[in-house]
């Protein structure tokens, strides 16, 4: 599990550092470990599965909890705010659930 969440945040690093002035690995860290907790939940696993098998099921979602990791990274600061403006421009952000979607607990 380890290799495959060090993926991630090498992956999400990458990308950040590029674009992210202010990058944060501290909290880029915490945001990967809680998608992927909370992708784990949504699955549901029975107990008969070994860190082996989660970690297989789990690549098929790799694109989904890089996903949602890099949404709760780009909330920092405006968690729970349904609507902000910028020059002009509203932007709402989409539904933490929604991005969800496709992943569906195995019992």
């Amino acid at each position: 599990m380890e290799d495959f969440i060090n993926e991630l945040i090498a992956d999400l690093t990458a990308e950040l550092t590029e674009t992210d002035n202010n990058f944060n690995e501290v909290a880029l860290k915490s945001k990967v470990n809680n998608a992927v907790r909370d992708v784990i939940m949504a699955r549901h696993y029975p107990d008969y599965y070994s860190e082996e098998k989660k970690v297989l099921d789990l690549n098929r979602y790799y694109s989904t909890i890089r996903r949602i990791a890099l949404y709760d990274y780009n909330s920092i600061g405006v968690e729970n705010v349904e609507q902000y403006s910028v020059n002009e421009t509203t932007y709402t952000p989409v539904e933490r659930n929604k991005l969800f979607s496709g992943i569906n607990a195995l019992c």
